[in-house]
């Protein structure tokens, strides 16, 4: 199935047609890469979302390592697919909210449920604490990752909306990358319930993050108009 979807998604490729920006067109500067690859401004959106992710790496890679531990193997697809459900009933009143109220309103619920919900995986026995987990964390990524990726692509200008997403989605690999090696190397040496309570640790730098450099800077940009 994943190599049908990856074919599909080749052969789709082919007719999507990118517009072309004048940006550059009245003069001759040349585009170097650097500007064509990054943009400062989507910047800590891409770093806020790394940290997020990190802990994706650790959901993603090790739930089923933690369900043989506590010895509940069989509900680990269970907790996908409530997770998976979550996020999908979630996305549309995130959005209508984050339209209507801005970002502020939504990350902080959306980061405390996911500490909640790794929490929860943290110390989960059986079952029910691992489906909670799952509509936790469900709520937490359905929230989070397309929040982000609104802010980063609404901080460049329309031509570098293409280098922010990009940014956005490396940045989202870098953080599973990071979490799946670096959390794999700690389960070895401790076990799985931990590295779910030490991946709370990457969601409280993501809140310090966003609170002390984000929000405050764009309440000094507010304060200045």
């Amino acid at each position: 199935m994943s190599i049908v979807m990856t074919i599909a998604a080749l052969v789709l490729g082919f007719f999507v047609k990118t517009p072309k920006f004048s940006a550059h067109a009245d003069t001759d500067k040349q585009i170097s890469f650097k500007e064509y690859a990054f943009d400062k401004k989507a910047l800590l959106p891409c770093i806020l979302a790394m940290f997020f992710t990190t802990t994706l790496g650790g959901v993603i890679s090790f739930l089923s390592g933690l369900g043989a531990e506590a010895d509940i193997g069989a509900s680990v697809s269970l907790f996908f697919l409530v997770m998976t459900v979550m996020m999908v009933v979630v996305r549309p009143f995130s959005g209508r909210l984050y339209d209507n109220l801005g970002h502020k309103i939504i990350i902080y619920p959306a980061a405390i449920s996911g500490i909640i919900g790794l929490f929860l995986l943290s110390i989960t026995e059986n079952t029910i604490t691992l489906l909670i987990a799952g509509v936790l964390y469900g709520f937490s990524y359905g929230i989070m990752t397309p929040t982000l990726q609104a802010i980063a692509v609404g901080f460049v200008e329309k031509e570098k909306q293409g280098t922010a997403n990009a940014m956005f989605f490396s940045s989202m690999d870098l953080g599973i990358a990071v979490g799946s090696t670096g959390l794999g190397v700690l389960a070895s040496l401790t076990s799985y319930h931990f590295i779910y309570g030490f991946s709370i640790i990457s969601l409280l730098v993501l809140l310090l993050l966003y609170t002390f450099v984000f929000v405050r800077g764009e309440n000094a940009k507010e304060t200045a108009l």
